[in-house]
């Protein structure tokens, strides 16, 4: 356990937290087990299990939660799959079976002969078939044909002849193959695509109005035993994120759905899951049993981080498990509403999420389940902005994982939706949103009609991204063409956005050609984030996102940009006391875990109000644990230079704090950095190529890990 694990321990806030291993096991779950190149596995269609569960996750979150708004096109699983295989024998060895289980109707042969045609089953039943008598010396060739409407087809065969994954192919018209979806072969009754993930049974501390405290957020399924003898009826219940919404009688308030049904004898449980700290059964005994069944995907804290700050600490912390409880199916943006995946919440989740566990997977589901159907016509969620996270999430994927092979497989389409996006330019070669678009950006008001500029940059980042993709993928003529696109667009958008007098980028266009004299907060750290702004604009976007000049950003969301910004101008300093009053204000009101907005000026129970609703704010949102990455990438300064984490930068800015630690997770080990007033330490494996060494650095080499020593210059401690 690395320094950073021991010094933060005392701000762990998650009851399923583990920094040496999964937690809840992942035994006799093939969904999020490993797979392996050889032995039995689950053959699906590629996509087919994320589609389905996709679809799955919008109708729970429809009937779970009351003020639901999901828009978008998504795929859908494939009704047949078509998959083969070759092999080839010099001889026809003794024990030729196959154990075949299968998911949906099948139709499977060998060398064009039938060998099985079966019905689908609920379950995956085994079924032992001798293959001796279809098979030949020299090519062999299989072929299964599963058709299946309400769920997904899949096939799994276990045999010594067939093992080896790579030797398989799946398509859906007979002409176009491509490589399966894979998961492993595991003793379980369920189809990999049914199974759902593991819980924690929780009790809390009783209050003294009967009101139970979990102390933490959490989301499950509530269950209350020994309601009293007059329990013919299932009891009412109330939950709430905050103790006020567990105290509303108005159900005209609730966000959630909260029936209840009767499991035992004076036993009762919710229907659906709910998201709470608080749970009340009103009107039963109070020698009454409260306990949740919580959900937890399985995942370990291969991150921390600590510093002398305790309140930071906590901050950290508190933006990991905001983020362990968002991490569902996919990547969601909140557990209470709308329990969804979002592209804009999908980008700072997967930031954070590389920080604190490191998860590659659910980032991979989480962006093949939003890639919408028919993105030419429709904008990812409907919003325009959120198509061009779409890109720049599948580029941070691969620097912060190595996913290359997820990259070129996902490659076509990222051209599809390149050439949508240029369709969708208008006149003068903005990009625009259309009548029937949704350009989101953030919950303030703002002028957001004609050419918005933080739209604009935000589009030259996702052009830059497209760029590096393309060379990844080998496809050098449309790298130099989106990277000639980005730089032409950077330049344009100093050229239509800067206002030289005001000292600032302003806030867009409208639709006659006529540019805003506002000052934009959320252009001016877009244009830095997305390298628009020049080094001699620096000083003065400096003074915009310093001072109160420009409108404030509405939500945590945001101020994650706001912030990343102001350390790449090497205000490290405000960004720390930014994260201290702004998420640390949510703590002081009692969080576990951050917010979907916050406004430090609201009080007496108008702080958990949104969306003109008294309890709609969700008070646990994806989108505002940014402080996971932050802290270890900007003030500890450790980030990715290459793909994998295979280059690195480690430049700490510890602005006022006397040390901080992090242990910051890679494909190929962790990085570990401690820093102690202006001496540093780092050890990284051996592998990891450093893009710039510290100066005056003294290095060492041991077990496979080099280890770093040096003195921060004084004009670089802040």
């Amino acid at each position: 356990m690395s320094l950073a694990h021991r010094r933060s321990r005392s701000s762990i806030i998650d009851p399923a937290y583990s920094a040496t291993r999964v937690v809840p096991s992942i035994a006799g779950l093939s969904r999020f087990a490993p797979l392996t190149t050889s032995g039995a596995c689950w053959l699906y269609g590629e996509g087919d299990v994320e589609a389905y569960r996709m679809s799955l996750t919008r109708k729970r979150g429809f009937s779970e939660c009351l003020n639901v708004f999901h828009p978008g096109l998504f795929d859908r699983h494939r009704h047949l799959l078509l998959l083969r295989h070759q092999t080839t024998l010099d001889r026809l060895p003794r024990a030729c079976w196959a154990v075949i289980r299968h998911s949906g109707d099948i139709k499977l042969s060998i060398n064009d002969r039938l060998v099985l045609r079966a019905t689908g089953t609920s379950g995956p039943v085994a079924r032992r078939i001798d293959l001796r008598p279809f098979l030949r010396v020299g090519k062999n060739s299989l072929s299964a044909i599963l058709g299946r409407i309400d769920e997904p087809a899949a096939l799994c065969i276990e045999s010594p002849l067939l093992r080896t994954t790579p030797e398989w192919s799946s398509g859906v018209d007979g002409f176009h193959w491509n490589a399966p979806a894979c998961f492993p072969w595991v003793a379980s009754a369920l189809f990999p695509h049914q199974e759902e993930l593991p819980t924690l049974r929780l009790t809390g501390a009783r209050l003294a109005d009967g009101t139970i405290d979990f102390g933490r957020e959490l989301i499950g399924h509530l269950e209350v035993s020994g309601a009293g003898p007059s329990a013919k009826r299932p009891p009412r219940l109330r939950v709430g994120e905050s103790l006020a919404e567990s105290r509303n009688a108005d159900a005209a308030a609730d966000e959630q759905a909260l029936e209840v049904e009767r499991v035992g004898k004076k036993r009762f449980r919710s229907i659906g899951r709910v998201a709470l700290r608080y749970a009340r059964f009103p009107r039963t005994s109070a020698s009454a049993t409260i306990c949740c069944d919580a959900t937890f995907h399985p995942a370990c804290y291969r991150g921390a981080f600590a510093c002398s700050d305790q309140r930071i600490t906590r901050i950290w912390m508190a933006s990991a498990y905001t983020l362990r409880l968002c991490m569902q199916d996919f990547l969601v943006d909140g557990i209470k509403r709308d329990r969804m995946p979002w592209v804009g919440d999908l980008y700072l989740a997967l930031l954070s999420n590389a920080y604190s566990f490191a998860d590659a997977g659910i980032v991979r589901r989480t962006l093949t389940a939003l890639f919408g159907d028919r993105p030419e016509q429709c904008h990812f969620n409907g919003i325009l902005d959120y198509t061009l996270y779409w890109i720049v999430c599948l580029d941070a994927h691969v620097r912060h994982f190595g996913d290359v092979a997820y990259a070129r497989a996902m490659w076509p389409r990222v051209r599809l939706l390149h050439d949508a996006l240029e369709r969708r330019r208008d006149a003068r070669g903005w990009l625009v949103a259309g009548a029937q678009d949704w350009l989101f950006l953030d919950w303030v008001a703002m002028d957001k009609s004609g050419a918005v500029a933080a739209i604009q940059m935000l589009h030259a980042l996702a052009l830059g991204s497209a760029a590096r993709l393309a060379g990844l993928c080998d496809d050098g003529d449309r790298a130099r063409i989106l990277a000639r696109d980005a730089s032409t667009l950077r330049r344009r958008c100093t050229e239509a956005f800067w206002d030289e007098r005001a000292g600032g980028y302003v806030e867009n266009i409208d639709p006659a050609g006529k540019r805003s004299r506002t000052l934009s907060r959320h252009a001016n750290a877009f244009a830095v984030i997305a390298g628009v702004a020049s080094a001699a604009q620096r000083p003065a976007i400096a003074r915009v996102l310093l001072g109160a000049t420009a409108q404030p950003m509405g939500t945590p969301y945001m101020m994650f940009f706001e912030s990343l910004a102001l350390a790449r101008l090497g205000e490290h300093r405000r960004v720390l006391s930014t994260m201290s009053s702004y998420w640390g204000g949510m703590l002081d009101r009692g969080a576990t875990t951050f917010w979907e907005a916050y406004d430090p000026a609201q009080s007496g129970g108008a702080e958990y109000a949104f969306y003109g609703r008294p309890f709609a704010k969700s008070l646990c949102h994806a989108w505002s644990a940014g402080p996971a990455a932050l802290l270890p990438a900007e003030i500890c300064g450790v980030r990715p230079l290459a793909d994998g984490w295979s280059s690195v930068v480690i430049d700490p800015r510890l602005g006022d704090l006397e040390w901080a630690s992090a242990c910051v997770p890679t494909p190929v080990g962790d990085i570990e950095i401690d820093v102690q007033g202006r001496e540093a330490r780092a050890s990284l494996p051996g592998s990891i190529a450093l893009g710039r060494l510290p100066a005056r650095a003294i290095r060492s080499r041991s077990g496979g890990r080099q280890t770093l020593r040096w003195t921060i210059p004084r004009e670089m401690r802040r």
